[in-house]
């Protein structure tokens, strides 16, 4: 069972959105499931194994699909990255 994290940017948030997905589906199968949502102009339900959210497809700037293991980031990293995150922002344009 792989472990994925599935982070979406919207347009003028603060914060991404952060789902997890521990399904046994392949990559490939979560990034058509995750085209045709944004295919479609009304609001719609993407769901994972474990998450669940209500998005708006014309207010999605970025998807980013990746692997989630306990490996990608050495326990003297945590702190940093617990900054980067801090810091990952979406600023509305001026």
């Amino acid at each position: 069972m792989a472990s994925r994290k599935i982070i979406i940017y919207q347009r003028y948030a603060t914060k991404p959105v952060i789902l997890t997905d521990n399904s046994d589906r392949t990559k490939e199968e979560i990034q058509k499931d995750i085209l045709n949502v944004l295919k479609s102009d009304k609001i719609a339900i993407l769901e994972t194994a474990t998450d669940s959210v209500v998005i708006r497809p014309s207010e999605i700037q970025a998807i980013l699909i990746s692997n989630q293991t306990d490996q990608e980031i050495p326990d003297n990293d945590k702190k940093h990255k617990s900054n980067y995150d801090k810091k990952l922002t979406l600023e509305e344009p001026k």
